[in-house]
């Protein structure tokens, strides 16, 4: 099994059959528990909505690693040369956005530190505010029971 765009051939693992299989039906057997009579039923419910007969053939193992480490070394090509003019243009713009980055941070570090201020400073209001009316509500439901 090939797919387009992946590793190459003799990396991937060659199965024997897929998941799925179409298959010619096979004659009926004897069935000794329940569950086996469930999974033909099954079997049949999928091959009436696909069409054709479908069986799931179990998965194949596969290990691990199917091509050794010392064959795959030797299989690989060796890098590419890159030009020193991308290379400068890399590290260029890396150096960039770093400098960019240092002072867009310098710039809205003070912008958050005073927006930090603020909210608490509403914050100390608000609870203020919540106690008041809180000793307010409990002194006029003291007043009611007296």
């Amino acid at each position: 099994m090939r797919c387009p765009g992946s590793f190459s051939q003799a990396a991937q693992p060659q199965l024997s059959r897929p998941f799925l299989v179409a298959e010619t039906p096979r004659p009926l057997r004897r069935r000794s528990s329940l569950s086996d009579g469930l999974a033909d039923a099954r079997e049949a419910e999928d091959s009436a909505a696909f069409g054709f007969p479908v069986t799931a053939a179990p998965r194949p193992f596969l290990p691990v690693r199917s091509v050794p480490a010392a064959a795959a070394a030797a299989r690989m090509i060796p890098p590419v040369q890159v030009s020193p003019l991308i290379k400068f243009t890399r590290y260029s713009a890396l150096l960039v956005g770093m400098i960019y980055g240092k002072k867009r941070y310098d710039y809205l570090k003070p912008i958050a530190e005073e927006e930090r201020r603020i909210e608490a400073e509403e914050k100390k209001k608000r609870e203020e505010l919540e106690r008041i009316a809180k000793e307010l509500a409990e002194a006029s439901e003291d007043s009611i029971l007296k």
